[in-house]
């Protein structure tokens, strides 16, 4: 992106990989769920087909970055290709934060449903904010 290293990727080698997998494990379960969301049931159908098609190509984007991250653990290299989808990882980290939040406002169903865990998740804010710094240093 920059002649700059990615100082991310080295964050996402150490401690960071296992928040921004869990949000974007969280998130590719929200894109290829968006079109049971219950603020489109009153949308035409037409529009929510069409946001629903865009959740899937968007969940297949999200398992393919997944899994560079996994392999990036063990290979360097392979982590710097991530660079390039950080404002992904962006969205998955906020989608994420903000589906935490509404489970503590709402306690809405639709919500507590995209968890496997529920509880708890207060604790995941704060490395969630860390790692929205993070991924987007360069040095």
């Amino acid at each position: 992106m920059s002649g700059k290293s990615w100082l991310g990727g080295i964050y996402l080698r150490g401690r960071g990989s296992d928040i921004v997998l869990k949000a974007l494990n969280h998130y590719r379960k929200r894109v290829s769920t968006v079109g049971n969301d219950p603020q489109l049931q009153e949308t035409a159908m037409n529009l929510r087909m069409l946001v629903a098609e865009e959740g899937k190509k968007t969940a297949q984007k999200v398992d393919v970055v997944i899994k560079i991250i996994n392999a990036g653990k063990n290979d360097p290299k392979m982590m710097n290709q991530v660079e390039f989808e950080v404002p992904l990882i962006e969205k998955a980290l906020n989608c994420y934060k903000v589906d935490i939040q509404k489970i503590g406002e709402t306690m809405h169903e639709r919500y507590i449903e995209l968890f496997d865990e529920p509880k708890n998740l207060q604790f995941d804010l704060p490395l969630i904010d860390e790692a929205l710094q993070e991924i987007k240093k360069f040095g």
